[in-house]
């Protein structure tokens, strides 16, 4: 009885096919061929204007993407300026060094290393190579389980596609270990060989 209601019921108005162009009218089943027949010349129009109505905001949204690439493009070649004058400036002035430092304190240690739970983070340099920093507790094999390790990588950034690679840079570690209130430390550096 319901679908006999809202589909085929004679005396219920329904909307007209057109109605998505702008079409309101609600016309009864028996009435729709000659609601078809008498309102060609206005679905027509309607559709019409529905078209001209997108073709315009389609020519819109095109002029704001070509405007929108106007302006990165230009913001591109502001920012290839911008790092011509530091490199210049760099060579200027010499500066061939740089130093960083991460302080990677880790907490709970002693949990750590008994679960050998591994420590990972990541940094930016001051030259924005980004440096990716992890430590398994319990060395990187089986058969150096008493001992920490620590490896460093240079991996993917935010900044890649504005700096100059190869990375080139000595990285040092420095471990200090807090045992019985006396520090032991020991330094390691390492040139990568990319």
């Amino acid at each position: 009885m319901e679908v006999h209601h809202l589909q085929e019921c004679p005396k219920l108005p329904h909307s007209c096919k057109f109605a998505a162009v702008g079409c309101e009218r609600k016309i009864l089943i028996g009435d729709i061929e000659n609601h078809f027949n008498e309102s060609k010349d206005t679905h027509l129009t309607l559709a019409l204007e529905r078209i001209v109505s997108q073709n315009e905001e389609l020519k819109q949204h095109k002029i704001e993407n070509r405007n929108q690439q106007l302006e990165i493009t230009s913001l591109n070649t502001k920012l290839e300026a911008v790092m011509q004058r530091l490199e210049k400036t760099e060579k200027k002035l010499n500066i061939t060094n740089f130093t960083d430092e991460f302080v990677l304190k880790i907490q709970n240690f002693a949990e750590n290393f008994s679960t050998g739970k591994k420590i990972r983070t990541s940094f930016y340099t001051s030259r924005r190579y980004r440096l990716a920093v992890w430590t398994p507790p319990k060395g990187a094999k089986e058969s150096v389980s008493d001992h920490m390790s620590v490896f460093i990588r240079v991996t993917s950034g935010h900044f890649d596609d504005n700096i100059q690679w190869p990375f080139k840079a000595n990285i040092e570690f420095s471990v200090l270990s807090k045992s019985k209130k006396t520090f032991h430390h020991s330094i390691r550096h390492h040139q990568p060989n990319f």
